[in-house]
């Protein structure tokens, strides 16, 4: 990307609508230089997050560490694949052993980045920075773009209905990120069925600032529980050696609900594959797949 290019492309590129439902999903292709190997041996998720800070700072913008982000950033990708490292398990003598393999970045290598923006403004400024330069010097060496993109996309309301006829269906969703929950404080490494709902209407709440919570409440309670699953506990190192506990793996789940309500059900998970799930979203955890 030439730097003289830089004014038509932030003209091309200028959001031009302030949506309520709407986030916005950008896409850096990134090359990659150095004449030295870098490799990643923590949670790929936070370097991804490293670089979207640093394109941010380089219009003074920071963001507080424990505060809400206004965007998702998702693990690095090559090839069309997550980049997953710094993943652990306990042994029986409570020592932790790797589970995951480095990652070797090398000259020329190409790389994905993908921020979903939850807030228009955001996503605006982060345009800003990255037209600034470039390039972009990280300590591991030096990122060029080569390509970008952009969509603009509209989130599915949710609609109950009065129909008390009930339904029942099953489904699968495979955890494709590190995943965890929260409970009162509590770190929460399992799929919970009621965590999970509660956090993706949460996540629906804040952004709509639409308050279902007694109906969803319901479906809490008596919509959704585990058949089987195939979930793992491990823990990531997300840097600075602090490792958190997580799950990954996949859980079948049944449903039973009003068919008032199943509408507004597959809407929450929709939401879901978006926005993802559980704690820490912004450094790439609970990235969903629904399976119907």
């Amino acid at each position: 990307m030439n730097k003289n290019n830089n004014k038509s492309l932030l003209g091309y590129y200028i959001l031009t609508q302030k949506e309520v439902m709407k986030i916005y999903i950008l896409k850096i292709r990134l090359r990659y230089f150095s004449d030295i190997p870098h490799m990643i041996t923590a949670w790929s998720g936070s370097f991804s997050l490293k670089i979207v800070y640093d394109y941010y700072q380089r219009i003074g913008i920071d963001f507080e560490k424990k505060a809400r982000k206004p965007f998702i950033v998702e693990p690095l990708i090559h090839n069309e694949k997550y980049i997953l490292t710094g993943i652990y398990i306990k042994n029986g003598k409570g020592e932790f052993e790797k589970i995951s393999n480095p990652f070797v970045m090398k000259n020329q290598d190409i790389f994905q980045l993908k921020i979903t923006f939850t807030d228009y403004d955001a996503a605006q400024k982060f345009m800003e920075a990255f037209l600034k330069e470039s390039s972009l010097k990280e300590p591991a060496g030096i990122f060029i773009p080569d390509s970008i993109s952009i969509e603009e996309k509209e989130l599915p309301i949710i609609e109950f209905t009065d129909s008390n006829k009930w339904s029942e269906f099953k489904f699968r969703i495979r955890f494709l990120t590190p995943t965890n929950f929260i409970f009162h404080g509590h770190e929460i490494p399992f799929p919970s069925p009621f965590r999970l709902l509660y956090n993706i209407s949460k996540d629906y709440y804040e952004f709509t600032k639409k308050n279902y919570k007694e109906k969803i409440e319901k479906l809490m309670l008596n919509g959704l529980e585990i058949e089987d699953s195939t979930i793992k506990k491990v823990f990531v190192d997300i840097g600075e050696g602090r490792k958190v506990p997580c799950f990954i793996g996949s859980a079948n789940y049944i449903a039973c609900t009003k068919e008032g309500y199943l509408k507004a059900f597959i809407t929450l998970f929709e939401w879901a594959e978006f926005l993802g799930v559980g704690k820490s979203k912004s450094l790439g955890f609970g990235r969903i797949k629904l399976e119907f």
